[in-house]
């Protein structure tokens, strides 16, 4: 399976707060690449977003929360969109996550399904999942 078939595989399931939202959409290509999902403990804790923002915001924010994910899974920093990486999308709200199926290009998962050509903080970090 390519990076483009898993990220097509979880980010178009509909939409569902706490189960395949951006956060949990990136957690499940995460767990797939890695063998363990990142945040068991988030699956099915929020069913909106003012409970999803109550629930990161306690964590510490999406940009701390990414990064305690990825030292405790031992993923290497990425500078660059490389295929494989996850990132911080800083958009309305708490921001998103993000993958990168293929050198240069970011997805997320939307309230539509897959949002394609996302801008990741470079300044957030990126990691590197394969």
């Amino acid at each position: 399976m390519t990076y483009w078939d898993l990220a097509e595989r979880v980010m178009l399931r509909p939409h569902r707060w706490g189960f395949s939202d951006c956060v949990m959409s990136v957690a499940a290509i995460w767990g797939v690449l890695r063998g363990a999902h990142p945040a068991p403990e988030m699956i099915g804790a929020y069913h909106d977003a003012r409970a999803a923002r109550a629930l990161v915001t306690r964590l510490g924010g999406l940009p701390c929360l990414l990064r305690a994910r990825a030292a405790a899974g031992g993923l290497e920093p990425a500078n660059d969109a490389i295929a494989g990486a996850v990132g911080f999308v800083p958009s309305g709200g708490i921001g998103a996550l993000a993958f990168c199926p293929e050198d240069g290009v970011w997805v997320a998962k939307s309230l539509r399904g897959m949002a394609l050509g996302i801008a990741v903080d470079r300044g957030a970090g990126a990691w590197v999942l394969r």
